[in-house]
């Protein structure tokens, strides 16, 4: 067998996992380079701080080097360390594979083949949906401890501590700081002037830092402050991040908290952040073809063009061919994106996910995975495990010396805030081993995946769309008067048709593929558009 030259990437979270979890990747990606005849020629690593699109300079390092051909293939140690969604995964693996570049993983045994191309976002799929499931248990927990305005981890904010019945407390040093800032900004003082008097006076963060704009703008948004316990309200931890969830998804209960400013203080300066707030124009469409739509005419991507309001005041989204958009000299039309995804989604749910199709797909992954995915060390599981009691044992101890008055309040604060972050660490391990496991599904539970990913297609789940398209599709085509739709298939279903849905007048059958070729006569709607 020729020996085939391949890099490693490695990704570890600096809030979640150690610097031995970034060696372990190291060595196990070694060890299958050994095993399978690649010679290791260098390894890239990084460190996310959090949250789900991080910037990672040696990953972008990692593409543009893979334009040199001095590699064949990426090791990761599981493909959650190559990306974090779906979307970047589908990206990132298309601009590497026009490199001559796959993507390999040691602990998920797939190949580069149209079938394995398929079940890998499939079970990338599966992936997300089980652990979807478990956080959601998890977060029942966490919404009865928010219920009963119990502190539900992580570092408390500025102006409170937590006492050992995991209630909220006020700092009265911090809590100085807090209605310094409320003050001065209900007197119209900027930012910049706050932040000044803060340091002047020697104020800190909750983590000693010095006060930035992110924070202060933290701060004056918390309700906490005017006694109202809040939890789940940001839709990431990310640092920055300002998004928010629904307001059905956000625990609020009046009185839950210490009160530190009154309620006249903290609206008055909510209306004056309105003033101060310009409204940013940005599209809430996501164009979920991109990277799997081209031109017919000449061969370029098709991407999300800008969007506009039709006569019923509708917003209406298009793709646009890039040589057309950039006045590059072609005229294909622009195609509507909402109905083109449409079609495209009802290609799949003919093909793929009709009744007869999801067994036949559910048996061969089943196949496959037993034939192929590894499974995990059952004994590392049970470590973790006890490791979680062992932290769970200190922190009932160090209750019962607070208790016996042998420690300080700020003591136990500090010492049980540092055993909160081992657990989370230990969390985050068993969760990835629990995604191991996980892949030692029975035939049913596919089936339940495949059906409940077919009920999804009509709703608003672009995540769910976008591994449905991943998964099946491999090229769509924007021709002048017809739309060329080329679906994975392989040895997946049958290639004589004879258990696939749809009209045999929309289907081609190729080798690898199927084609739908839709004509505007086909559906009830035109497709394109001037």
């Amino acid at each position: 067998m020729q020996i085939r030259n391949a890099v490693a990437y490695c990704r570890f979270s600096s809030d979640n996992q150690r610097s031995e979890s970034i060696d372990a990747q190291i060595r196990a990606i070694k060890e299958y380079c050994k095993n399978n005849k690649y010679m290791l020629t260098h390894i890239y690593k990084d460190e996310a701080l959090s949250g789900t699109s991080d910037k990672r300079d040696q990953f972008q390092q990692m593409i543009t080097d893979s334009k040199d051909g001095l590699f064949d293939a990426v090791i990761v140690h599981k493909l959650d360390r190559f990306a974090r969604n779906r979307y970047d995964s589908a990206i990132y693996k298309k601009k590497l594979k026009d490199n001559g570049v796959v993507v390999l993983s040691v602990l998920e045994n797939l190949d580069d083949t149209p079938e394995a191309v398929i079940l890998e976002s499939v079970l990338e799929g599966m992936n997300e949906y089980y652990s979807k499931n478990l956080s959601r248990e998890v977060r029942k927990g966490l919404n009865e401890n928010a219920i009963k305005c119990i502190h539900n981890g992580g570092i408390p904010p500025l102006g409170y501590d937590v006492t050992p019945d995991k209630h909220y407390c006020i700092n009265e040093k911090e809590a100085a700081a807090v209605r310094l800032i409320f003050n001065m900004y209900s007197e119209n003082y900027g930012y910049r002037l706050i932040i000044n008097k803060l340091n002047e006076l020697g104020y800190k963060t909750k983590l000693g830092r010095s006060f930035s704009v992110s924070s202060l703008h933290d701060i004056i948004i918390n309700e906490k402050y005017r006694g109202v316990y809040v939890w789940n309200k940001r839709k990431s931890k990310k640092a920055g991040n300002h998004a928010y969830k629904d307001d059905e998804e956000i625990v609020k209960i009046e009185g839950g908290m210490p009160r530190i400013i009154s309620d006249d203080l903290f609206f008055k300066c909510q209306k004056i952040k309105k003033t101060k707030i310009k409204p940013r124009r940005h599209s809430s469409h996501e164009y979920i073809l991109t990277g799997k739509i081209f031109c017919g005419k000449c061969g370029h991507s098709y991407c999300g063009s800008s969007a506009y309001r039709n006569k019923n005041n509708n917003m209406v989204y298009n793709y646009c061919c890039m040589n057309r958009k950039n006045k590059k000299g072609c005229d294909n039309k622009a195609i509507n994106a909402d109905k083109l995804e449409y079609a495209v989604l009802e290609a799949i749910r003919d093909t793929f996910l009709n009744d007869d199709a999801i067994k036949l797909i559910a048996n061969k992954m089943d196949h496959y995975l037993k034939e192929t995915v590894s499974t995990v060390d059952k004994d590392a599981v049970s470590k973790l495990n006890r490791d979680l009691e062992n932290i769970d044992t200190k922190q009932e101890r160090l209750i019962d010396l607070y208790l016996d008055e042998k420690l300080s309040i700020e003591s136990l604060n500090k010492k049980s805030a540092l055993l909160d972050q081992e657990k989370t660490i230990i969390k985050n391990k068993l969760n990835e081993l629990s995604n191991i496991v996980k892949l030692d599904f029975n035939i049913d539970e596919i089936i339940v995946f495949l059906n409940d990913m077919k009920g999804k297609l009509n709703d608003t789940d672009s995540q769910t769309k976008r591994t449905l398209i991943e998964a099946f599709i491999y090229r769509i085509s924007i021709n002048e008067d017809d739309v060329d739709i080329m679906l994975y298939l392989d040895n997946l279903i049958d290639k004589n048709c004879d258990n696939i849905g749809g009209g045999e007048e929309n289907r081609i059958v190729s080798q690898f593929m199927y084609e739908y070729k839709i004509k505007r006569q086909y559906i009830n709607f035109p497709l394109t558009n001037s």
